[in-house]
């Protein structure tokens, strides 16, 4: 019973949380929509499936890993290592984000893309403070994490688009939310990690790797998945279409969020057992 109890309440917590940011993001999608009209929302809704898509990569099943680890083992893999991994992979897939950015992509998209490349980069150490304190089936920072980057993103793109400054603002509105939850993450690190050590024998990161590939298969293939039709619809048909799609597409996605939150929060438990 008591592990059943910790299931709820902490499948509790992320939904309220996912319930509170989605309704908070709500509100952006009608402000770009009317500020910037379908074509704005287009713009919008392609370079922010490309940081979602590249954002899985990079984090290349490391989060399930690290807690399906943690809880079938006394020992988990060192967090430095992990963090350390998550870093390189993230400096690549921005490093690429921003060289098709400069080389490849119209003049209207340069900017944006290479906000996104920063996003990508500043995701980093929130996305492994959540995994380290979800394998301890502690997942009030994940909240806080999720309705703070909400309220933060939220409010500065309505105030970007307010102030006419486009897509690169709202984009920067993100950039801004990304740093302060990395602030957030690094205190939160320093006090459950005090030693920080992002070199390991090549051993270790061989079995990270090892253990990490069948979770990121997994999630690269769901992610392409729900987000690659944004990426095709801009490439064939325009950001108009894109637009118009990305603004329905937003409805069904809250359809998703009570069984995907149910499966985060028991996912330590059933991993133990």
């Amino acid at each position: 019973m008591r592990t059943v109890r910790r299931i709820f309440r902490n499948t509790a917590l992320i939904l309220g949380a996912d319930t509170l940011r989605l309704l908070i993001a709500f509100a952006l999608t009608p402000v770009i929509a009317r500020g910037l009209g379908s074509g704005g929302l287009g713009v919008y809704a392609y370079v922010m499936s490309l940081v979602s898509i590249l954002g899985v990569v990079t984090d290349f099943g490391l989060s399930p890993y690290y807690i399906r680890t943690a809880q079938r083992h006394d020992y988990p893999p060192p967090g430095s290592a992990t963090l350390g991994l998550r870093l390189a992979i993230s400096l690549t897939a921005a490093a690429a984000l921003a060289l098709y950015a400069w080389r490849w992509a119209e003049a209207t998209l340069r900017v944006p893309l290479l906000l996104g490349s920063l996003i990508l980069v500043l995701g980093v150490l929130p996305a492994h403070v959540t995994a380290l304190l979800r394998a301890r089936e502690r997942m009030t920072f994940d909240a806080v994490v999720r309705i703070s980057g909400a309220v933060i993103t939220t409010g500065g793109g309505i105030v970007a688009i307010l102030r006419g400054w486009g897509v690169p603002g709202v984009m920067g509105a993100l950039v801004v939310g990304g740093a302060l939850l990395t602030a957030l993450a690094w205190r939160t690190f320093r006090r459950e990690e005090p030693t920080l050590t992002l070199g390991a024998p090549a051993q270790v990161y061989r079995e990270i790797l090892r253990g990490a590939w069948p979770f990121a298969a997994l999630a690269i293939l769901g992610v392409v998945y729900f987000r690659i039709d944004a990426v095709m619809l801009f490439t064939m048909r325009g950001r108009d279409t894109a637009g118009q799609y990305a603004a329905a597409y937003r409805l069904m996605e809250a359809a998703l969020l009570v069984p995907l939150t149910l499966a985060g929060a028991a996912f330590p438990a059933m991993a133990r057992y």
